[in-house]
């Protein structure tokens, strides 16, 4: 048999080494490989009862909440889209936050009437089930109107059905203005069904702010219905501020429609602040829709500090409209007026 030469022996040897090179490397890191192929998948942001991987909008993505989870970009699109992960987390009882993710991303993505429809779907839905969650919802919202929006539907949603549980949701509330415009609605909402009970828990909670604001949204009721009932009720407020507060927003809810009425209404109210507030108020709405007939109503009043408070407040609205035809009645009125009148109004129309 014929000898082979050495190089070819030598190059054979070779090949057979390196392949059992390989052969070794490959089984060396295959259990590297299973360890990591058996490691858990991170677990998606949203557990709902329904299934533990199954995300807000029930897509195969999932959406972060805490920590890292805060910077996801969660993957809606549409108002449908939302409309659905929305539903998903309410119904769910998802973590606040998740809820108010949801809000604050659909502003930038979606139409603002799109995102109104969506705040209006989320206001409805925690009403109706998780109320104590909406108001850890609301003061997650990142836009204050939203936040705002949030505060009075779901006040108004429960004083509908049980105006006590309303007003003890709107105590809660934290800022100054949600909790006041919750109470406002809640009075307002109440008064439509129960002026006495409004009332009655007018008189018997502690809270001043509280008490000013359910009083001011029962005005806004009690005056389009029965303005003299109201100015009697009135007068037997102990607390000046409440009185002050329930008859000024009484004459502006009169005004919006009737200016005529609502400044005839504020000649009623005893001196004072409240007097000065809405009979300003009044004559300055009417001066704005005909200054004219506001002017001759406010001159001919007999009580001289009434009528210099009426002719400010059409004075304020005329020179804004026409300064000219405001300035050359202004001249016609006796010189004391003039100087009472220019002394309340010309600081502020040079501002």
């Amino acid at each position: 048999m014929a000898r082979l030469p050495a190089f070819k022996i030598l190059s054979a040897f070779a090949v057979v080494l390196l392949a059992a090179a390989a052969l070794f490397l490959r089984k060396s890191h295959e259990p590297e490989q299973a360890v990591q192929s058996q490691k858990p998948k991170p677990a998606p942001s949203f557990h709902s009862k329904a299934g533990a991987n199954d995300d807000v909008g029930g897509s195969s993505q999932s959406s972060v909440v805490s920590g890292d989870a805060e910077k996801e970009v969660l993957p809606y699109q549409t108002l449908e889209e939302f409309n659905k992960a929305l539903a998903r987390a309410i119904n769910d009882r998802a973590a606040p936050q998740v809820i108010a993710k949801l809000l604050n991303t659909s502003r930038s993505r979606l139409k603002p009437a799109e995102h109104s429809q969506l705040l209006g779907s989320a206001i409805d839905q925690l009403a109706a089930s998780d109320p104590a969650g909406g108001a850890q919802v609301l003061r997650q919202l990142t836009d204050l109107h939203d936040q705002q929006v949030m505060a009075v539907g779901i006040a108004g949603r429960l004083a509908a059905t049980d105006p006590k549980a309303a007003a003890a949701w709107a105590d809660g509330l934290g800022g100054h203005d949600m909790s006041r415009n919750a109470h406002e609605v809640v009075g307002r909402e109440w008064a439509r069904t129960d002026r006495q009970a409004v009332a009655e828990w007018i008189n018997s909670t502690a809270n001043p702010l509280h008490k000013a604001s359910i009083a001011q949204g029962l005005a806004q009721t009690w005056a389009a219905e029965d303005m003299d009932g109201l100015i009697q009720w009135a007068a037997s407020i102990p607390d000046s501020y409440v009185q002050t507060g329930v008859l000024v927003k009484a004459v502006k809810v009169l005004a919006a429609t009737d200016p005529e009425a609502a400044a005839e209404s504020a000649l009623k109210f005893p001196a004072g602040m409240a007097r000065r507030q809405a009979l300003t108020f009044a004559s300055g709405q009417w001066g704005r829709e005909a200054p004219e007939a506001a002017a001759r109503w406010s001159q001919q009043l007999t009580d001289p500090t009434a009528r210099v408070e009426a002719i400010s407040g059409v004075m304020r609205s005329w020179l804004n409209s026409n300064p000219r035809a405001a300035g050359a009645w202004l001249t016609q009125l006796p010189l004391s007026d003039q100087k009472a009148v220019n002394a309340i109004v010309q600081p502020k129309a040079e501002k």
